[in-house]
């Protein structure tokens, strides 16, 4: 498209451009070669080509430049989602040291944070917070928006910052407190574990009755596969060994809490699975938004405003050099 049609009416010009052409070739003497009829035949129409070729080089430039006047622009178009209701969640993610089990790959832990990253990489318009629990909970990230900042927590969370144990009631209360006072319609807990609760003061069931009374879906995942799993342990000389360890997951309570907030109860026993069962919970908490499509336009005038100087040039040059003796 043109920013500026209008300038093409300049082409009008063309005609009275090639009169005053002609009239000045016709009142130039014309010179001719006695002798060989075909040879002076064959001068005399090499000439007219030749003076004819820097007022074509003329003609064309003067095109270009008209296009340049017109301004040619390409449209380019962004799309941006904007949200219209979003859905508020908090990852509760055990980071007990059963964690560092390997019946899922690497280990349960990186499996766990790998999921959560792609699970959050998914939802761009949404807030979402991480808090990490073991005998002890804290807020590693409250719900934000800020998904790169939130996607350098998960990669750094590890075992080593928190008491020892699983208190799965006190990691619940934890995210429920980060949501209570959401003001958006859908709440989401996402709560993660490889055990059973066995530290604590907040019962699991007292957890899940508070997110119940604050209308917040609670989702639980059953991570790890119950049985003998390979555990590392790690010497004092600074080498490692591996164990079949037994572990078990307390499935029931993780059903209760899912069914009282409205929830569902989910089972990962590979990265797979885990993976797989994000992509659900995904599908089942969808966020409203709406698409905006913004447009611009970027000039490409300059293009053919040096094809025409590069023709204006090669004109002259051809006058005054190679065809003086002939125009």
């Amino acid at each position: 498209m043109f920013a500026h049609p209008e300038a093409f009416l300049l082409l009008v010009l063309l005609p009275l451009l090639w009169l005053v052409q002609y009239r000045r070739r016709a009142r130039r003497p014309v010179w001719t070669l006695s002798g060989v009829p075909s040879v002076a035949g064959l001068t005399s129409g090499l000439t007219t080509v030749l003076r004819l070729l820097p007022e074509l080089l003329r003609t064309v430039a003067f095109v270009l430049l008209v296009v340049a006047l017109a301004r040619p622009q390409v449209q380019e178009q962004s799309r941006e989602k904007i949200p219209v209701e979003g859905v508020d969640i908090v990852i509760a993610m055990d980071v007990s040291r059963s964690m560092e089990a390997e019946d899922l790959k690497p280990n349960r832990l990186e499996a766990a944070k790998r999921a959560a990253q792609a699970f959050v990489a998914a939802r761009p318009t949404d807030r979402i917070g991480l808090v990490i629990y073991s005998g002890e909970s804290v807020t590693a990230c409250p719900p934000t928006t800020q998904h790169g900042l939130l996607q350098n927590v998960i990669r750094s969370v590890d075992y080593q910052n928190l008491e020892d144990g699983t208190a799965i009631g006190l990691g619940l209360a934890n995210a429920v407190n980060r949501l209570k006072v959401s003001r958006v319609k859908s709440k989401v807990i996402v709560l993660l574990t490889d055990g059973e609760n066995n530290a604590g003061f907040i019962a699991p069931e007292t957890a899940a009755e508070m997110a119940r009374r604050f209308k917040i879906k609670v989702y639980t995942i059953g991570v790890g596969k119950i049985g003998m799993a390979p555990f590392p342990i790690r010497r004092t000389d600074g080498s490692t060994t591996y164990q079949q360890v037994p572990f078990s997951i307390n499935e029931t309570l993780l059903r209760q809490i899912a069914a009282q907030t409205g929830g569902a109860f989910f089972r990962a026993d590979s990265h797979e699975s885990l993976q797989g069962i994000y992509s659900q919970i995904d599908a089942l908490e969808k966020s409203k938004v709406r698409e905006k499509i913004q447009y611009s336009y970027r000039e490409i005038f300059e293009p053919f405003v040096w094809w025409a100087l590069a023709l204006l040039s090669a004109e002259v040059l051809l006058r005054y050099t190679v065809f003086r003796s002939v125009l």
